[in-house]
């Protein structure tokens, strides 16, 4: 998965502790936030979680491939004890594909402009609440780290 780590964006190999550098294309963002907490150790301890994901590899890695087979373990145990990640992410998916983050409670989708990206939040229904966020391949002050 493409994380943001040490100020540029890398791929996360294994349990996230393998790290390569990856330049990302520019992407915007639909960001939903469910207004529940997910207990993430109650998700890691849950008896139906179950590591069923692709292992992704660097090599070979695509921006494409990786959003046709990217998956989140945890997915599927979040939605069954939050019905309102659920409830977020099935509304999401009506407009693109849609995953959640990490050990949740946010889920989000990708799009190619931010018109689109702000096209969908103007669809966002009143129970609902989210933002629109660009993408970066390198923080802003990566430079001045440097």
């Amino acid at each position: 998965m493409p994380v943001f780590v040490f100020g540029e964006s890398a791929l996360a190999e294994g349990i996230g502790e393998v790290l390569s550098p990856i330049a990302l294309p520019v992407a915007w963002y639909v960001v939903l936030t469910p207004a529940v907490s997910v207990a993430t150790a109650q998700v890691y301890a849950h008896p139906d979680l179950k590591p069923n994901s692709k292992t992704i590899k660097i090599q070979g890695f695509s921006i494409d491939g990786l959003a046709k087979n990217a998956a989140n373990d945890l997915e599927p145990v979040v939605c069954r004890l939050y019905p309102d990640v659920a409830r977020h992410l099935d509304w999401l998916r009506q407009h693109g594909p849609a995953r959640m983050t990490g050990s949740g409670a946010a889920v989000f989708a990708d799009f190619d402009s931010e018109e689109a990206a702000r096209a969908v939040m103007a669809e966002l229904p009143r129970t609902m609440r989210g933002f629109v966020a660009r993408g970066l391949d390198q923080h802003p002050l990566h430079d001045l780290a440097h």
